[in-house]
């Protein structure tokens, strides 16, 4: 994945791809033009997460709360 790909599918800016995939914006900064593989990844998870139908995540988050784990509530799609 090239970087300018991980900027239109999260940003348009640095800050918003870096909240995306949970980084500072000078790490997003310092990718270099073609993505390694597990900052892709991160990259595809996040935008997954910002266009997860609703109910999906509503699902995943009462799973996520049975098996007693942390609760975090994904990222809703702004």
């Amino acid at each position: 994945m090239r970087k300018s790909t991980a900027f239109v599918l999260l940003g348009p800016a640095v800050k918003d791809v870096a909240e995306a995939v949970g980084c500072s914006g000078s790490a997003v900064r310092q990718w270099p033009e073609t993505l390694p593989r597990r900052i892709a990844d991160r990259v595809l998870a996040a935008w997954a997460r910002k266009h997860m139908p609703d109910e999906l995540r509503e699902q995943l988050e009462r799973a996520e709360q049975a098996a007693g784990q942390a609760h975090q509530p994904l990222a809703t799609a702004a």
